[in-house]
């Protein structure tokens, strides 16, 4: 991630965030999700990118409801705002 630097936290963040991905199977559902935005290490991580590259990825994906997708990160977006650690 390019907007924050690469420190000791931020590689117990990545440890974080591949047990997250293993329990979820690999699977990108609300699960996934909440487990994102629960875990402090990975929700900073997690808001960089929902702020600064994910509304890129989506819209040059193959995604066909686009909107909607992009209207779910401006929501994750105001729920991170919410929680005391982002």
């Amino acid at each position: 991630m390019e907007g924050l630097p690469q420190t000791e936290e931020s590689e117990v963040a990545m440890k974080d965030l591949r047990k997250i991905e293993k329990k979820s199977k690999n699977k990108y559902n609300n699960i996934l999700i909440h487990r994102l935005l629960s875990n402090p290490r990975v929700g900073l991580y997690f808001k960089e990118f929902l702020l600064n590259h994910a509304a890129d990825w989506i819209n040059s994906s193959k995604i066909t409801d686009k909107d909607i997708h992009l209207e779910a990160i401006q929501i994750y977006c105001k729920l991170l705002e919410d929680l005391s650690y982002a």
